[in-house]
């Protein structure tokens, strides 16, 4: 089957496309990993917190953590054939580095030179004194001054290309420095890998003996995407980011200034104490009617005949355990 053979303009704008959309990923993971250090710090410096049950911040809130941040770790460094990751973005560049060209890299800069001729030199009352009656003279000077800026600017893009990007290759990029880079993403989640596969994407017979990653491998693996991001934004945008942790534009932790239960421990607790108190007339049967039941469950499960007494015994049996199933208090009928 004949395929066609990707374009370099084409195949550049689809990988910005793909890093894009990396990026936002890794952007709402940021979001997710500030979110939940925040909240633990928050706890952590209210006294009042200290030696209460823990279950939701020492439990539930690291649990939900972990899940998250190492599947998000797992969909960034996949190595399948068709799911969008870091690592196959990174394949996909040095499997055609020869599209990534010094010539294509200077256009790209293009941006930057065309600013230099909106920059305004030579300006203010001491040059306009300066140049008064030579007018004509003072606009080829700053012809003259923005060309040798351009000039030094595509000096120095050409210069940062051959040093950062070119390699051996000269003139393209080399496929080895990406290489390199998909290495060092591999060797940073191969110390949180076994965990997330076994343990959170899958249940695997042996998951026990399966250690737990380190905080500090989990935050290694992601300054290591956050860099590579950053990187290849430069190389194929020529943007980076400042920060991947965005900025919440509204006082997000004003929710934990008011209380979250609309009752107080205490009255939650005297609720269930008389919820309890109500099922003990219906739980604590006498142990004469549990045996009859027994007895009457057996005869059925035999196919021992029932009389028409027993057979109703048995039917009023069976509605008690509907009623303290579905919490109706009293039962629809008395004790037999």
């Amino acid at each position: 089957m004949h395929t066609e053979k990707p374009q370099p303009v084409e195949q550049i704008e689809d990988w910005k496309e793909k890093l894009d959309n990396l990026i936002r990923q890794m952007v709402v993971l940021s979001k997710v990993r500030y979110l939940y250090r925040a909240v633990q710090e928050m706890a952590s410096q209210n006294p009042d917190l200290q030696g209460r049950p823990n279950l939701f911040r020492g439990w539930w809130m690291p649990y939900t953590y972990v899940h998250t941040i190492l599947m998000g770790a797992r969909r960034l460094a996949d190595k399948h054939h068709k799911p969008e990751s870091l690592y196959r973005l990174l394949g996909e560049i040095r499997d055609h580095a020869s599209f990534i060209t010094k010539e294509w890299y200077l256009q790209r800069a293009e941006k930057r030179l065309k600013a230099i001729d909106e920059m305004e030199i030579m300006s203010g009352p001491e040059f306009d004194k300066l140049w008064e009656g030579k007018e004509e003279l003072k606009e080829k000077a700053i012809r003259t001054i923005k060309e040798q800026m351009k000039e030094a600017m595509r000096q120095e893009i050409e210069q940062e290309f051959e040093q950062t990007w070119a390699g051996q290759c000269k003139t393209h990029l080399d496929p080895s420095i990406v290489e390199a880079d998909m290495a060092h993403l591999e060797a940073k989640y191969e110390a949180i890998e076994a965990f997330v596969n076994k343990v959170i994407a899958h249940i695997d017979p042996q998951y026990f003996e399966v250690k737990a990653p380190q905080d500090t491998q989990i935050e290694e693996f992601y300054t290591t995407v956050e860099n590579l991001l950053n990187k290849y934004s430069e190389l194929l945008t020529g943007a980076r980011w400042i920060t991947f942790t965005p900025t919440i534009p509204y006082a997000w932790h004003h929710e934990f200034e008011v209380a979250w239960l609309a009752r107080t421990p205490s009255q939650v607790e005297q609720e269930e104490q008389q919820k309890r108190l109500a099922r003990l007339p219906i739980l604590d049967l006498p142990d004469e009617l549990g045996q009859r039941l027994e007895l009457l469950q057996e005869k059925r499960e035999w196919n021992e005949p029932l009389t028409e007494d027993e057979a109703r015994e048995l039917a009023q049996c069976n509605r008690r355990k509907q009623a303290i199933r579905k919490g109706l208090y009293p039962p629809p009928e008395p004790l037999l």
